[in-house]
């Protein structure tokens, strides 16, 4: 099972009656989620009732659940998960299934959204999650506490109520955010996580209004003290990212107008340095202009070494998955995710790269 650290820089929106600030600030800082998935029950009509469902996976990637059957919700967006909303149970085609028994409250930015407190596999082996604020009944908040393979007998963190794999701690902020991971088990895990925080806000559309302020994710370190860093502008869209071997990528964005006069924000360039002081290398995004939505893009390597140009309808929206939780690795991988199966004891890392070619 992947938990993933994913960030969204969709977060505005500009329309006849303003700018909406689309993104939150759940824990991890503005933009960021810590999660396995998510579930969003999306209402309308007077008096208002369930529309559809929409899932978000680890990487952050959202399918709409709208086809319904009997209170059992699917999607037609290629992803084959079945919701039963009856049940609060969402399963997947290997047997397993989610109980979705954590309810953001309403006074959390992401209210009424839920998230998995047991993950079962068809042999009946179980993955405890708790969370924050009320991690003994079920916790009101994204915001992990820990997470317990069934057969883990520690008690790390000086809480002797539950049992933990992995123990996650938060600072005291309003919307408290995480600050350190520890791996319970003896493994060799471990990562902290600094922030900016009290830094405006400010949308990226005319007049450039004040949104008030927000933390962002300034770094993650590694169990070995290497550190991965993020830059963002001041409309908290992600400016660039270090690795902890010297590496970079940094994107340019642009906004884009569709026909019913609906603006966002979207990527226009990306470049990556291999290692501090090299040359950087350029991708340009040019996307078609259709007013309703994109149907295709060309992308573009500007070094002579690279050149290419090739056309992609899966338009590259989002940073990869990228995971700070690693146990039993040998080194660090600049972008990972882990791999927790139910009933075993080992961790699997993968880099990113690897997960890529297997698709």
């Amino acid at each position: 099972m992947t938990f993933a650290l994913s960030y969204n820089s969709q977060n505005w929106r500009q329309d006849s009656s303003g700018t909406t600030n689309l993104g939150q600030d759940v824990g991890f800082g503005y933009g960021w989620k810590l999660q396995a998935g998510s579930i969003l029950p999306v209402y309308s009509g007077s008096p208002a009732a369930i529309d559809h469902y929409v899932y978000s996976d680890a990487g952050g990637a959202q399918y709409r659940l709208d086809q319904n059957t009997n209170n059992v919700w699917t999607s037609r967006e290629g992803v084959y998960v079945s919701y039963d909303a009856a049940a609060n149970k969402l399963w997947f085609p290997d047997g397993s299934f989610w109980v979705m028994g954590n309810q953001s409250a309403t006074t959390e930015p992401d209210a009424g959204t839920l998230y998995p407190t047991v993950m079962e596999d068809r042999n009946g082996n179980q993955i405890l999650l708790y969370y924050l604020p009320n991690y003994t009944t079920n916790g009101g908040s994204a915001r992990l506490y820990a997470i317990a393979d069934s057969r883990e007998k520690s008690t790390c963190g000086g809480d002797v109520f539950i049992y933990k794999s992995f123990l996650f701690t938060y600072n005291n902020d309003s919307t408290p955010h995480l600050t350190n991971i520890y791996d319970c088990t003896g493994g060799a895990g471990g990562h902290t996580l600094t922030y900016l925080s009290g830094q405006t806000l400010t949308e990226p559309f005319s007049p450039y209004d004040s949104f008030g302020a927000t933390a962002f994710l300034q770094s993650v370190s590694f169990f070995n003290n290497p550190v991965q860093s993020f830059t963002y502008g001041t409309n908290g869209e992600m400016a660039s990212t270090t690795t902890p071997f010297g590496g970079g990528l940094s994107w340019q964005y642009r906004t884009y107008t569709y026909g019913n006069g609906v603006s966002y924000r979207e990527v226009q360039t990306r470049q990556m340095t291999p290692l501090t002081g090299a040359t950087p290398y350029t991708w340009n995004l040019t996307l078609d202009n259709n007013p309703n939505i994109h149907g295709s893009a060309i992308v573009a390597d500007t070094a002579p070494e690279l050149r290419s140009i090739g056309r992609s309808k899966r338009l590259p929206g989002r940073l990869p998955d990228w995971l700070p939780l690693t146990r039993n690795a040998p080194a660090p991988v600049p972008h990972c995710y882990t791999r927790i199966t139910p009933g075993r004891r080992t961790r699997r890392v993968t880099s990113i790269w690897e997960r890529r070619r297997r698709r």
